[in-house]
């Protein structure tokens, strides 16, 4: 009997000190434990000036919790987790609810856990984070373009044997317009979350914008003794799709795998036809990807490392899966450590124009 005091004591004490929110309830919903936290939270969100047993009644009417909760306690899923905002005192709160099933050795069902984290301070830094970029891409925009249109008038006064010279006037345009591409996928991004960015969606070959993104980021690979290559050898491949859109997510992903592979390795992007559409793959036999890294690859602001952020924001691969996603398709990623990656999508195929036809 001591024994069992003893663990239950430690338990409790153990619930009752963490920073989470915790509740546990039966397989009726109806409550069995709470600690302050999480009481502290329902009085929040739903208490309206009235303690925790009358919040906790609000709360069984609150959609976000119940969209959590009922799934999980009606035995469709063993677990749910999702983020929501809620208003408390005029200030905007965040929160990461996770509904998990209890159950005993034997897997006898003996309720449902509920976990309540706040992470209203990371949602406050990630949207310092978007100010700061949004501010400081629209100051860039304007010489970033002056840059590139002198160095396109400086290449064409390269005189006639100065190969040397020319290439690296090639390299210093490629390079400030890779800049501006990504001042453009900050703006674009920000405008995409916002619900404001409208896709124009017109005909594009696949052949040609997988061409010129290998033409236009050689430079690049051979800074870093790459070899780049495409695959597509098919000019009937066309897509419906916002062209300056897909061509960026295309940059972006083929940038990385440049980025992320050794010297004297390689990438090789491409486009084929297969039974759903037309897929756009970007492969590499670079450093490779964790498993237990790929889920949380496309938040913003994230990398796999934490030395990656002296390489990069990590908010390429949140505009890449935006755009793809707004196109009505996901990007898939299939990675080995070691080995390499490979990064794909798929767009619905479309018949080639009449002008390219004639063509």
């Amino acid at each position: 009997m001591e024994k069992i005091i003893e663990e239950k004591t430690t338990v409790q004490s153990l619930l009752f000190s963490i920073i989470d929110g915790i509740v546990m309830v039966n397989e009726k919903g109806a409550l069995i434990f709470s600690n302050e936290p999480a009481k502290q939270w329902a009085i929040d969100v739903a208490g309206r000036g009235k303690g925790f047993e009358k919040a906790w009644e609000s709360l069984q009417e609150y959609p976000p919790w119940m969209d959590v909760l009922q799934p999980v306690l009606d035995n469709e899923k063993k677990n749910m987790s999702q983020e929501f905002e809620f208003p408390v005192q005029g200030r905007a709160r965040w929160a990461r609810v996770l509904a998990q099933q209890v159950l005993t050795d034997s897997g006898r069902r003996l309720g449902v856990m509920i976990i309540v984290h706040d992470i209203t301070q990371d949602k406050e830094l990630d949207r310092m984070k978007e100010d700061f970029f949004n501010g400081i891409t629209h100051d860039l925009r304007t010489p970033l373009a002056a840059t590139i249109g002198y160095l396109g008038l400086s290449e064409m006064e390269v005189p006639e044997g100065a190969v040397e010279l020319g290439k690296m006037l090639g390299s210093a345009r490629q390079s400030a317009k890779r800049a501006l591409s990504l001042v453009e996928t900050i703006l674009s991004l920000a405008r995409l979350q916002a619900g404001k960015l409208n896709l124009n969606r017109v005909p594009v070959q696949a052949q040609s914008i997988v061409s010129k993104i290998v033409n236009d980021l050689t430079y690049h690979a051979q800074a870093k003794k790459i070899t780049l290559s495409f695959e597509c050898d098919d000019p009937s491949l066309w897509v419906s799709a916002d062209a300056s859109t897909i061509e960026r997510v295309i940059e972006n992903l083929t940038g990385n795998a440049i980025k992320y592979t050794m010297e004297n390795g390689w990438v090789k992007l491409g486009a084929k036809a297969v039974e759903a559409g037309v897929e756009f793959f970007i492969q590499d036999n670079g450093r490779g990807i964790p498993p237990e890294a790929i889920n949380k690859l496309f938040g913003k602001f994230q990398q796999v490392k934490a030395e990656d952020r002296a390489v990069g924001f990590g908010i390429g691969l949140s505009f890449s899966k935006g755009i793809v996603e707004a196109h009505g398709s996901s990007i898939q990623v299939e990675s080995e450590v070691g080995k390499g990656s490979k990064f794909y999508f798929i767009l619905e195929k479309i018949a080639a124009p009449v002008a390219a036809k004639a063509a």
